[in-house]
C-alpha cells in the first residue's frame, strides 16, 4: 500500500498484482504483494479460528455446539437454562483452581456471559483480548498470542477442575479446541 497500488485478492484465494512493470515505483510492488498476502493470511486465520456459535434461544435455554449425532454419543442435553449455566460458572470460579487465577476467571466469565447473552458470534480473539484480558484497541491477534495462550491454560484448568473438585458437577462448561465459545453440557454422575 506504500506505492498506492495493492494486489487484489480473487474469490479463489489467488492474488492478482498489477502487471505494469515499467512504472517507476515497480520496485515497491513487492511491498504491496506482501501487504495483500498478510491480509489474505489474516482472513484465512480468521476463518480457521471462527467459532461454532452456540445458539441461545429466547427462553434463555442454551443449545450446545456439537452436532446431533455427537450429542447422543457424548450424552449432551439439547438445552440448559441460562440460570443453570451461570450456577455452574459460579461453582467453577469459586473453586481453588480458579480463585488464584484472575486472568482465567476473567476469560471464562467473559466468554460464558457473552454466550449466554446471545452474542456468541462476537467471541473472537480480538474481542476476548479487549473484554477479558484488558488489552488496548491496537491489539494484534496475529503477532500477540496472549489470547491463545490463556485459552490453552483455561482448558487445562477446566480439566483439573473436572478431575478434582468438579468431578460431581452435573453441568460442564468446556472450551473446545479451535474455539473461544464455551459449550455447556449435562454430565452423567460418573463423568
Amino acid at each position: 500500500m506504500l506505492d498506492g497500488h495493492i494486489a487484489t485478492l480473487r474469490n479463489d484465494g489467488s492474488l492478482h498484482a498489477p502487471s505494469d512493470s515499467n512504472r517507476p515505483d515497480a520496485k515497491t510492488g513487492g511491498m504491496s504483494l506482501l501487504a495483500a498476502a498478510r491480509h489474505a493470511l489474516s482472513q484465512t486465520w480468521a476463518q480457521l479460528t471462527r467459532s461454532t456459535p452456540t445458539v441461545v434461544a429466547r427462553d434463555e435455554s442454551v443449545t450446545p455446539a456439537p452436532a446431533a449425532e455427537e450429542t447422543a454419543h457424548r450424552g449432551y442435553e439439547l438445552s440448559l437454562s441460562a440460570h443453570e449455566c451461570r450456577a455452574a460458572l459460579d461453582r467453577i470460579l469459586a473453586s481453588a483452581v480458579f480463585v488464584s487465577a484472575p486472568r482465567l476467571t476473567a476469560f471464562l466469565r467473559f466468554v460464558t456471559e457473552t454466550t449466554l447473552s446471545g452474542h456468541s458470534q462476537s467471541i473472537k480473539e480480538y474481542t476476548v483480548a479487549l473484554g477479558a484480558l484488558d488489552r488496548a484497541g491496537d491489539f494484534d491477534p496475529i503477532s500477540n498470542p496472549a489470547v491463545r495462550v490463556t485459552a490453552g491454560r483455561l482448558r487445562k484448568a477446566l480439566a483439573r477442575y473436572y478431575a478434582g473438585p468438579g468431578a460431581g458437577d452435573r453441568i460442564a462448561i468446556t472450551l473446545p479446541l479451535g474455539s473461544y465459545v464455551p459449550v455447556f453440557s449435562r454430565r452423567d454422575a460418573g463423568d
